[in-house]
């Protein structure tokens, strides 16, 4: 890429709103309509004069203004001290910049490449491959481990799914790319996030000031001016950030034409790619004007490379981004759609523990960086996260049905009525199930005969007396009567599983559509006015037991009310326990003096 030319914009800076930093290792950025993209005027005239970044600089048009919901964000990019305790605590694949890999092993590798390709040359990247599919060879028995003097620098070589997994066992996600543009720019219009100028003192990119600084991975906040006026630092080079975002085309994108200073004529039509994801931010390898907060590039989602690597994001609802992450591993069949399009995210309902790592534990791990690279401190806010746990609950938006007695007759033909899924990554000693995502579905009451038709059982004292021994059935007794060829036809498989005839239950259904547990109701749900429907969970002392309030929505702007128990238990016992989960969300009864 070649240097871009700024352009001097007359416009006058927005004042900072007052950065607000939790203690909980994330930034808090408010809600607000924010600018994205850029002019396509500007771009046209940055284009004329880098025509080899035509593309890249025609993907970030046109400019418009978003509304984005307040969220929180990690202050920094995840650092390698706190990618660390997620991979000594899941076992996952380490990057290659931990391992220790002998020069043996590096020159077999190169002479096996060579064999089909002659040209080959171990890049970083290269090693990184091979790494990822040999690191747990028993017969090379190749050790790892992070190196004390790269703890504060951003982790890299984290394909968008390592990202991933290390947001769903934290309990985060990454940001979109709207709310990233948001961290960085607020409510202004400003190129980077410190200003509208350049400033390569500032920025760790290919030309950084001082010079011997160029082209190397800094510590996070090594500049600690490379701020946002949130106080998000880093957010202009050092490593691009994956978002969770497709590479789109901006809203109302159209393609147009540029005559370069060379006579030149260049078509702009990028190369957008939903199954991509945006990156943003720029690196150490390149030019300053490719950290401006409008550019935009796709990498495919399995892409480990030494600039790449990412921070985390937050919604503000407990859960919500366990539930939204866990869901991708939810099938439309067992849904009844695609869990994006029918789960009411916004109104997730759940229980969550936090844990965070204590710092006086982690620096006696760090060590100075490398000279010439300066050691620095860590930005306000900064935390290393440990696992999460959370038991939660997401309703489908809608059911159709605008009364039991049409559930009712539904099910008796077909299948039960998926309401929702449960997400829990403890165990439930009521029902008997264990850490997983599944789907709810509504189960109206059933005779004997058809729960036994289903493959599932009943309680014992339910089943029909067992005929006399002499009794046998007449050779002329006419067939079994053959199903009405317009018979729903059932896919959930009862699996054995016990339910009492007559009663109403939310039934647990695994991927395969098999029923895995039942969760009795406390009384028929009805169609009512949303607010008279309690939407909550109660930690039940006296009882030791969540009292839950589940609310689905249904036609005509009502709902359905489903009240059920749940029992969470980890190695240590029961989980109804005051002060363990995390937060103030739910309620709590405590036990009754006897």
């Amino acid at each position: 890429m070649q240097t871009a030319l700024f352009l001097a914009f007359a416009l006058q800076k927005a004042p900072a709103p007052e950065p607000r930093v939790p203690s909980t290792g994330m930034v808090e950025i408010p809600a607000g309509r924010t600018w994205v993209g850029t002019k396509v005027d500007v771009a046209k005239k940055r284009i004329a004069e880098t025509p080899d970044n035509a593309q890249l600089l025609g993907a970030e048009t046109p400019r418009s203004r978003m509304d984005v919901e307040e969220f929180l964000v990690g202050p920094c990019e995840v650092t390698n001290e706190m990618y660390r305790v997620f991979i000594e605590d899941t076992g996952s694949v380490p990057p290659v910049t931990w391992a220790r890999i002998p020069d043996k092993v590096k020159q077999d590798i190169i002479a096996e490449a060579k064999k089909e390709n002659p040209g080959f040359v171990l890049t970083p990247t290269a090693l990184g491959a091979w790494w990822t599919e040999n690191w747990q060879n028993e017969d090379l028995a190749l050790e790892w481990g992070m190196p004390g003097e790269i703890a504060l620098t951003p982790v890299t070589f984290v394909s968008h799914g390592d990202a991933l997994e290390y947001c769903r066992w934290s309990g985060l996600r990454l940001p979109t790319e709207f709310e990233w543009v948001r961290a960085a720019r607020g409510d202004g219009e400003s190129d980077f996030p410190f200003g509208m100028e350049f400033d390569s003192s500032l920025v760790a990119h290919n030309a950084t000031s001082p010079r011997y600084l160029s082209y190397k991975i800094l510590p996070a906040n090594s500049f600690p001016g490379n701020a946002s006026a949130y106080g998000c630092v880093d957010m202009a080079g050092n490593v691009w950030e994956w978002t969770d975002s497709g590479f789109n085309a901006l809203p109302k994108f159209k393609g147009f034409r540029v005559k370069t200073k060379a006579g030149t004529t260049e078509d702009i039509f990028p190369l957008f790619d939903g199954s991509t994801r945006v990156i943003k931010g720029g690196s150490y390898v390149n030019p300053g004007f490719v950290s401006r907060i409008d550019t935009r590039a796709g990498l495919f989602r399995d892409s480990r490379a030494p600039m790449i690597g990412f921070r985390v994001a937050s919604s503000l609802l407990p859960c919500r981004d366990a539930c939204e992450i866990s869901a991708d591993d939810l099938e439309g069949r067992v849904l009844d759609g695609m869990a994006s399009r029918v789960l009411d995210f916004a109104n997730t309902l759940g229980l969550e523990k936090r844990r965070y790592i204590d710092l006086e534990t982690v620096v006696p791990n760090r060590a100075d960086p490398p000279k010439p690279i300066p050691p620095s401190e860590p930005v306000a806010g900064y935390a290393v996260f440990g696992s999460y746990d959370c038991f939660a609950l997401v309703a489908k938006k809608e059911i159709e049905f605008s009364s039991p007695d049409k559930v009712a007759r539904y099910i008796r033909d077909g299948d039960p009525v998926p309401v929702g899924m449960l997400h829990t990554t403890v165990a439930l000693k009521k029902p008997g199930l264990g850490p997983g995502t599944y789907v709810l579905s509504w189960l109206t009451p059933l005779e004997v005969e058809d729960i036994l038709a289903r493959g599932g059982t009943v309680p014992a004292n339910f089943l029909p007396e067992a005929p006399d021994a002499e009794e046998t059935i007449p050779e002329d007794s006419p067939p079994e009567p053959k199903k009405d060829k317009d018979e729903k036809k059932r896919y959930v498989d009862f699996h054995e599983v016990e339910i009492v005839p007559d009663t109403q239950n939310l039934l647990v259904l695994d991927m395969r559509n098999r029923v895995v547990a039942v969760m009795p109701l406390k009384k028929t749900p009805r169609l009512e006015r949303i607010k008279q429907i309690p939407h909550a969970i109660t930690i039940n002392l006296d009882k030791d037991r969540l009292d839950i309030g589940f609310r689905v929505g249904g036609p005509r702007g009502k709902a359905f009310g489903f009240r059920f128990e749940a029992e969470p238990i980890n190695a240590e016992g029961s989980l109804v326990r005051e002060n363990w989960w995390t937060g103030d969300w739910y309620e709590v009864i405590p036990v009754s003096e006897k």
